[in-house]
């Protein structure tokens, strides 16, 4: 449920931290340690046999542009991607 809707995502440096900090919290109590038994993040996840859930998404989001770029022309999805907002 952490990933749902991360095709449309845009991860910020801070999104990038609070995601991955909820995600540990989440690993260290499936893998029955606390923060205090000083085991290494990557081991947990290692011993879990999982992925980290940012690599997962940006997997995702690349799926999601291929898929739209395989699109006709015509598509509202094909025509929306390139989209950048002006600031100012």
């Amino acid at each position: 449920m952490l990933a749902f809707g991360c095709e449309a995502w845009t991860i910020r440096e801070n999104d990038e931290t609070r995601i991955s900090a909820a995600e540990m919290r989440c690993m260290r109590c499936t893998a029955g340690c606390t923060k205090w038994d000083h085991k290494w993040n990557e081991g947990i996840m290692k011993a879990l046999k999982t992925i980290c859930v940012l690599e997962y998404t940006g997997k995702r989001i690349q799926n999601w542009r291929d898929h739209v770029n395989r699109m006709v022309r015509r598509r509202m999805s094909k025509q929306i991607l390139p989209y950048a907002p002006r600031c100012g």
